[in-house]
């Protein structure tokens, strides 16, 4: 930097002996001497901020300082409103208080001791947001949402340095919209559970996740808890055929009340109200218009039905005298049977859900046209064209699965064995996922009832 200096100096006068006296190079010399002193003076220090540009409280900001020129021990440095920690050229800038940072380098030239000022922001950490996965509060595809494995603290902004948050724990709430029931749970850890992802995978409609008391260990050890983050999936209903209103007459003391919707079934299908009649409605300009009645026990769904705009009665399911099965038919609009069989109430290990050969198939959409269900078929089933005549006549059983330590090594399923299981069998192994499957043959007839098509499964 001496040495530079001194160049320019020489380079300076070099110029003045130079340039003749005439006036018109007169101006053009006072910018050339102008230009020469800012170029050979600007020389200041270099301080640095990698990582980010600006500090955080209770983060260990790393920095670099330098002067061209100079070794950085020739350097004198100070701060004002933080600290200067650890040694060259391992430096860190911490900060306790919100305020601003000065760094103050100072060195020695020929003539005199020059002194260069940095300054910075102090701010403090933001604080984390919860994240499902890499979802942020939103809607999103089911697919979406199984495609995520744990709940994350993500800190926004520029923050790094490695700075991180670790889940510790947190709750969940689950709301299917479609049948009207809730669960949740708390969990240890940042896991999405698989209980939580069965739970999304089996619902053909739509519904939303709170996740709520969250935990998360800062790197200094201290817990905190962070903001809820709600998630909607699935397929959005209509507004219009969504209940606002829930009317329950109690059978022990015939008292009605009232209340804004609210989920009817929780954990498992048990009813949230207690012992009565339930209707759920939709409020419109004064009119009250009763979209489904529901008949509960303390401990089950006696009976459902379910109700067109027009007023016209859609499907009633059946479970008197019976918490396991019962009985369902569904109508067209204009009052003929559209569908009708044997049903099994859901349980968080039962799904409704059915598919033969694969989701994306003729007979696939030709069995959902006819059967639409809020509870698994089981049994024969037969489906009806809006005249009368027989379209489809088929059998349910249901299929599950068990993890088995002793099928780890045995065929091409890997550690899946497969099977057909009784309702008694289904109830006594909990921990299995069923879901309903086509059995035995399938018949499709055209509206003449004309056999058109005969699978056998």
């Amino acid at each position: 930097m001496k040495r530079f200096l001194k160049y320019c100096s020489g380079m300076l006068a070099l110029t003045l002996n130079s340039i003749t006296n005439k006036s018109n190079l007169k101006s053009i010399l006072n910018i050339l001497i102008l230009f020469a002193f800012q170029l050979c003076y600007s020389q200041k220090a270099e301080v640095i901020l990698p990582k980010m540009k600006e500090i955080y409280i209770g983060i260990d900001n790393p920095v670099r300082i330098s002067v061209e020129g100079y070794q950085y021990d020739e350097l004198l440095i100070n701060t004002l409103g933080c600290k200067l920690i650890g040694k060259n050229p391992d430096l860190y800038i911490r900060a306790e208080n919100l305020g601003e940072c000065l760094v103050i380098v100072s060195y020695k030239t020929q003539d005199a001791t020059l002194t260069d000022t940095s300054t910075y922001r102090i701010k403090a950490i933001p604080k984390p947001e919860a994240m499902f996965g890499a979802l942020s509060t939103g809607h999103y595809p089911s697919a979406a949402l199984l495609a995520q494995n744990a709940i994350w603290a993500r800190i926004p902004g520029a923050v790094s340095c490695g700075y991180s948050c670790r889940v510790v724990s947190y709750s969940w709430k689950y709301v299917n919209h479609t049948t009207y029931s809730t669960c949740s749970d708390s969990v240890t850890g940042a896991t999405i559970t698989t209980r939580l992802k069965h739970m999304i995978s089996k619902n053909r409609g739509s519904g939303n996740i709170i996740i709520s008391n969250i935990r998360v260990k800062q790197p200094s050890g201290v817990i905190m808890n962070i903001n809820d983050l709600e998630i909607s999936f699935g397929l959005k209903k209509p507004s219009e055929v969504n209940p606002d209103l829930i009317i329950h007459k109690n059978y022990y003391d015939s008292v009605i009340s009232y209340y804004d919707f609210e989920p009817v079934f929780g954990c498992d299908a048990l009813p949230l109200f207690s012992r009565g009649l339930l209707k759920l409605c939709k409020t419109c300009s004064g009119d009250t218009q009763v979209l489904q009645l529901i008949n509960i026990s303390s401990t089950s769904l006696l009976s459902k039905r379910q109700y067109y705009l027009s007023g016209n009665l859609m499907a009633e399911y059946m479970f008197e005298n019976n918490d396991t099965t019962g009985y369902a038919r569904l109508y067209y609009e204009n009052g003929n049977v559209k569908s009708e069989g044997n049903i099994i109430v859901i349980k968080e290990n039962i799904s409704e859900h059915y598919r033969p050969n694969g989701w994306m198939n003729p007979t696939s959409y030709f069995i959902d046209s006819f059967i639409t269900l809020d509870f698994a078929a089981i049994g024969p089933w037969k489906g009806y064209f809006d005249n009368g005549a027989l379209a489809l006549d088929c059998n349910f059983a249901l299929e599950g699965y068990k993890i088995l330590e002793q099928e780890l090594n045995k065929g091409s399923c890997g550690n899946h064995a497969t099977g057909f299981y009784s309702i008694s069998e289904t109830r006594k192994h909990p921990e299995n996922n069923f879901y309903p499957a086509l059995i035995g043959p399938l018949k499709k007839y055209d509206p003449t009832g004309k056999l058109v098509l005969e699978e056998n499964y």
